[in-house]
């Protein structure tokens, strides 16, 4: 693979990245929007509920924003094997996102409202090591004390997510039409048909928007695992002989690995996922009532 020049990579960088920052604008406004929304809820037991629910899904995208920011910093300075440490961290968190925002769906979707509150607790808070923010937070409050400690050691592992990302869930769930007779689900069947309306511009043509979301779900994803699978053998470390970081000839398996990544429709799929997660914030005030009773008979 011929190795970029500067101007190539300034080039790369404009195309790829400029995508993170409407997605900042989006993660930014989307906590915005709920949080408003939260102020106009009467009942205060319900707002504390709330607040909890949606800072779950979207402080996922403004994680995503900071480890791209971090990224793009690296990438522009050609410091690549750093750069690829932040890009393994990039991938994880977003095989994450997908997997919470399409499971919690399906979770949703079958009424299984057990099945999601454990999902939400496991993925928010279950962590196998103390640290000083989880002292702080079992300290100020009683509930989070309660989750913390029911869910010590219980974390959801990332191999969960891969392997769901593999598969075709996410390709089913999204052809799958709602139910559009209930409002939240009404609301989510809607923002798809949005998504794939009109067209864009990409290297002065005009691509259709609901083309580019079948070719996104279509595609062989075992290319951006191969990509996961040889970031992970660089970090952890093996292989130290192949993968030498003053070899200049590892450096054009770091660019594949960012082509491999950044160029797959992984980022698009992540998009996706917001409009699973603005559809799971309607249902939640839709169903307050049975979500809140669910939540307290877990942690009991």
């Amino acid at each position: 693979m011929k190795k970029k020049t500067k101007k190539e990579r300034e080039e790369f960088l404009k195309k790829q990245f400029f995508a993170f920052e409407l997605f900042e604008k989006m993660a930014q406004d989307n906590l915005r929007i709920h949080k408003k929304a939260n102020s106009r809820l009467k009942n205060t037991k319900v707002k504390e509920y709330y607040k909890f629910f949606y800072e779950f899904y979207f402080k996922i995208d403004t994680n995503i924003v900071e480890l791209s920011k971090g990224l793009k910093l690296l990438f522009n300075k050609h410091n690549l094997m750093p750069a690829v440490f932040l890009l393994r961290g990039l991938s994880e968190l977003i095989f994450f996102n997908i997997y919470v925002a399409f499971k919690s769906h399906l979770y949703v979707r079958k009424n299984d409202i057990n099945g999601l509150v454990d999902l939400i607790l496991k993925a928010s808070m279950a962590t196998g090591v103390e640290t000083l923010k989880s002292k702080n937070l079992k300290s100020e409050s009683a509930i989070f004390n309660k989750i913390i400690t029911k869910y010590q050691g219980r974390r959801l592992h990332i191999n969960d997510c891969i392997r769901f990302f593999k598969k075709k869930h996410i390709e089913d769930i999204i052809k799958t039409k709602e139910n559009t007779k209930i409002g939240s689900f009404r609301y989510l069947e809607n923002a798809k048909k949005q998504t794939n309306m009109g067209t864009f511009k990409f290297e002065e043509m005009d691509i259709d928007a609901s083309t580019l979301t079948e070719v996104c779900l279509t595609m062989d994803r075992s290319r951006i695992i191969q990509a996961y699978d040889k970031m992970c053998e660089i970090i952890h470390p093996t292989a130290i002989k192949i993968y030498d970081a003053t070899d200049l000839k590892i450096q054009d398996d770091y660019d594949e690995l960012f082509h491999h990544i950044l160029d797959s429709g992984l980022f698009m799929i992540n998009v996706y996922a917001i409009i699973y997660k603005l559809f799971l914030c309607r249902w939640f005030l839709e169903n307050q009532d049975e979500f809140i009773k669910t939540f307290n008979n877990k942690l009991t």
